[in-house]
């Protein structure tokens, strides 16, 4: 697909997308946020017809450990959504209600892999939605695929989902890292700040790697082999092991001006913590994780921070959209229902993954329509966020 990417209110996304957007961001206004529990109940008028079929979907996220803010954010959107859609006549006419089938894997890869095959063998899901993080994703994907089950929207822009050409059950909704990485290079480029004072702090293990190659990339296209002098700080996953990385960042001369943030929440925090009061100067910039969390952390250097993120940004106004986790689950899983509403025969994974790819092109801008994008993603868009801004609008009690 082309890509489109936004600095905050700036260059709007194409037409379609956008109208798109604002249509789900309305009608999820409308509803404020629930603690929602898995299996949504419809709670509205009594079912049209009897329930005769149930369609299951599957989740493998982390609803507890580090970064459970997250997950638990993103399955209430998946929620919300469907329980929308539990109540819409089109369905129950049909006598058809949906159902979400939730396992936590803390944000460990092997309990991602062991809840993804409960979910298709015991369960019986026609869809994994909503995976959390690239580390789950690189071994859960697979076990879905081979399945010939779909695994859709997961919460990364991991290259391990986007293969060329794509695995035939893997739809990703969200933009992916390389975009959001040129949007945050082309920034700090633009601020004036050279390539050797620019540093990646990142997670080791693919989701750092990959947002690492992806900075590495973008910086080859500006200005060749440039990006061998950044400067490289690692931590472990699920860990506040930082100080490896504050020691490499210590002894750097001349310091970072701008620091990319490849990492969860909580070791962000501490990283920044403590580098801003050797650096007050220097810049931060998120890809994509614990926005709002980030902000409750760390209120006082606002102005210093900036994030990538998938969703439109939202005002103060729409107090039930404030979290962009949650907007994301609602978001992704909308377009899923606008994907399964056309389908004539039997709603199944292979049915669903096929309307979902039709759904794509209509998508794609309006130059490109009578070409196949073939990339199986949905969304290209990016926006960069400063921090005040979520802060003056967070509200979201992460």
């Amino acid at each position: 697909m082309k890509i489109k990417m936004h600095y905050f209110s700036s260059i709007l996304p194409t037409i379609t997308r956008l109208i798109l957007l604002l249509l789900l961001l309305f009608r999820s206004s409308q509803i404020s946020w629930a603690a929602p529990l898995d299996n949504p109940i419809n709670e509205c008028e009594p079912q049209l017809a009897p329930v005769t079929r149930i369609i299951k979907l599957g989740m493998s996220t982390a609803l507890s450990g580090p970064i459970q803010h997250i997950g638990q954010a993103m399955r209430a959107g998946v929620i919300k959504r469907l329980n929308e859609e539990n109540c819409d006549p089109f369905w129950r006419n049909q006598g058809t209600r949906f159902e979400l089938i939730t396992r936590d894997d803390g944000y460990i890869p092997a309990a991602a892999a062991e809840n993804t095959r409960k979910l298709i063998e015991d369960d019986e899901v026609i869809a994994l939605v909503g995976n959390l993080g690239t580390p789950t994703a690189e071994r859960a994907w697979k076990i879905a695929n081979d399945a010939g089950v779909l695994f859709y929207a997961a919460y990364t822009g991991t290259d391990i989902l986007r293969q060329k050409p794509p695995a035939p059950f893997v739809v990703n909704y969200r933009a992916s890292d390389h975009q959001a990485m040129n949007l945050i290079v082309t920034h700090i480029i633009a601020q004036g700040i050279p390539v050797k004072q620019i540093g990646v702090f990142l997670q080791d293990d693919a989701f750092g790697n990959g947002g690492l190659a992806a900075a590495h990339a973008t910086l080859g296209n500006i200005c060749g082999d440039c990006a061998q002098a950044i400067l490289t700080m690692r931590y472990e996953r699920n860990t506040l092991k930082v100080d490896e990385a504050l020691r490499i960042f210590i002894e750097a001369s001349p310091k970072p001006k701008a620091v990319i943030l490849v990492g969860t929440t909580e070791p962000c925090a501490e990283f920044i913590r403590f580098a801003h009061r050797l650096a007050p100067t220097t810049r931060f910039y998120s890809l994509s994780s614990g926005r709002a969390k980030l902000a409750q952390l760390l209120p006082d250097i606002d102005d210093k921070i900036y994030f990538t993120q998938v969703t439109p940004p939202t005002s103060s106004n729409h107090n039930a959209l404030d979290n962009e986790d949650a907007l994301e689950g609602y978001l992704s899983t909308s377009f899923l229902m606008d994907a399964m509403r056309p389908i004539s025969e039997n709603i199944s994974s292979a049915s669903v993954r096929n309307s979902l790819i039709s759904l794509e092109q209509k998508l794609a801008p309006e130059d490109r329509r009578d070409q196949h994008t073939n990339d199986q993603q949905l969304m290209d868009d990016v926006w960069l966020v400063p921090m005040k801004d979520v802060a003056q609008h967070s509200g979201t009690g992460e």
